[in-house]
């Protein structure tokens, strides 16, 4: 019989032999496997790791490894390989014996090598084990930053795709934005947490709270912290769905701030006075800001993006079968296939003095030009030289903060612009969106069908209207059934 105080070992048939020693009194670490009993033993079921070191350390870790419950020898701690039916079900088993006896030496060498070893350092180093070994299996990063940054070039190429759907440009620049973002938030993580990185399995509402409060310390905008969070959320998805990691878990983790209308940086439309006079605006003919006029008209006059009424054609241009003129596009953001009717002509007469083609302009290109020619025209057009009261961004704050810029400021201290300095790319999609919905001719189903949206939440938040304006329009509506009632009195 063999005593307590005798070298004993396991032998664990096809994998290697455990750890067990006991020499004198002295009792040493043993690492052993197990599975929690399963009723139906074709159900397939976690193989679990026991790391032991006297009476104090007790660990129990599953090693997310599974089998069918009838295929695991209890008394021997491995396959019963002679049962196994068929040969990919026996290489399969073998690439599990492999990995266990890994994840077994693995453990064993950690205990010598860590006094305070714990669950919480098993289960990360038997993670950071399989991440390396899907890593080397498929060739695709484990690391969070890593996969991000691995499958950004795959978006810009097309073999990585959204539903079937290419990326589009802004997309892109978008994720690339993020990545930086991340990169920095991953820094923090690891200088708050000792050294420790964070991985996929460790993704939890403590982590997204953390994510929330380093880029609230860090100055963005709750606009642009939701946005993040989004991508993060995305990220996460994307990698589950890849398998490159199994926490089914993290993506419910993440939520957004509430944001309030006052926490956002002012967006404006133009009004159908202030188009029609930048359509009229003396410029000289062929100019770049005769070209980024036109280019800013067609979103104007399509209510869509830039991506979209930037690379306007001739091909665009067609009627339906009962002669109503009207421009056809796919979105390039969204593939959505939408069919806008002509409602000014203007539109028409800027295509036909660009002989069907449209300039091609960069984006970065139109934003900067087009605020110096509000600004010009504002001498005309004074409402738009009216200042309205907005937020800054990160990057005008860093500026301020810096002393590279004065921003103008109200009694309040709260930050003014002039309107004309907060033209975008963006203004004119909401300026042909806004103005159709002021003509109280169409509902929200037929303008969603123009602007391409899906939800009638993402629409609203393009109907640019302030509380004034909507004041006049309901009573201009009640206006409107007083007089009716008086010429119907008889």
């Amino acid at each position: 019989m063999v005593g307590t105080n005798q070298i004993i070992f396991y032998i664990c048939g096809a994998i290697k032999n455990q750890s067990s020693l006991t020499i004198g009194y002295k009792i040493m670490a043993s690492v052993s496997l197990f599975i929690r009993s399963s009723k139906r033993q074709d159900s397939e079921v976690a193989i679990w790791l026991r790391y032991r070191n006297g009476r104090n350390v007790d660990i129990r870790v599953s090693t997310t490894e599974q089998i069918p419950a009838r295929f695991w020898d209890v008394k021997r701690e491995a396959i019963k390989s002679a049962e196994v039916p068929d040969k990919e079900t026996i290489k399969r088993f073998n690439g599990i014996m492999k990995r266990l006896d890994d994840m077994r030496s693995l453990v064993y060498d950690l205990g010598k090598t860590n006094r305070d070893i714990s669950p919480t350092l098993v289960r990360e180093a038997i993670s950071d084990y399989q991440a390396a070994q899907k890593q080397t299996e498929s060739g695709t990063p484990s690391g969070i930053l890593d996969y991000l940054l691995h499958i950004i070039p795959q978006m810009e190429s097309g073999e990585f795709r959204h539903k079937g759907v290419r990326y589009g440009a802004d997309t892109i620049r978008a994720w690339r934005t993020f990545s930086e973002v991340l990169r920095g938030f991953l820094e923090h993580y690891r200088d708050s947490h000792k050294g420790e990185r964070l991985t996929w399995d460790k993704i939890d509402k403590g982590v997204c709270s953390s994510f929330l409060t380093y880029l609230q310390v860090n100055g963005y905008m709750k606009s642009s912290i939701n946005k993040h969070v989004i991508n993060f959320k995305a990220l996460v998805n994307m990698a589950l769905d890849a398998k490159v990691h199994g926490n089914h878990a993290a993506p419910k983790a993440f939520y957004k701030p509430q944001v309030h209308e006052y926490e956002k940086r002012k967006k404006i439309y133009l009004t159908e006075t202030e188009v029609q006079a930048l359509y009229e605006m003396d410029l000289e003919p062929g100019s770049l800001h005769d070209k980024v006029r036109d280019v800013f008209l067609c979103g104007c006059y399509t209510g869509q993006r830039i991506s979209d009424y930037g690379r306007l054609t001739r091909e665009n241009f067609t009627t339906t079968a009962r002669g109503i003129k009207v421009v056809k596009l796919v979105q390039k953001k969204t593939g959505t296939s939408v069919t806008i009717p002509i409602l000014n002509d203007n539109l028409l007469q800027i295509v036909k003095k660009h002989d069907g083609n449209i300039p091609r302009l960069h984006e970065q290109v139109v934003n900067k030009e087009i605020k110096v020619i509000m600004e010009e025209l504002s001498e005309t057009v004074p409402s738009l030289a009216v200042y309205e009261k907005t937020l800054l961004d990160k990057k005008e704050r860093v500026l301020e903060t810096d002393g590279k810029t004065i921003y103008e400021r109200d009694e309040q201290g709260n930050v003014i612009k002039p309107r004309y300095e907060m033209v975008t790319t963006h203004t004119a999609r909401r300026t042909a969106l806004t103005n159709l919905y002021l003509t109280r001719l169409f509902d929200s189903f037929q303008l969603m069908h123009v602007s391409g949206h899906k939800t009638e939440k993402a629409f609203w938040v393009y109907i640019r209207l302030s509380s004034d304006e909507i004041a006049e329009g309901i009573d201009k509506i009640l206006q409107k059934e007083k007089d009716a009632k008086i010429n119907n009195v008889f």
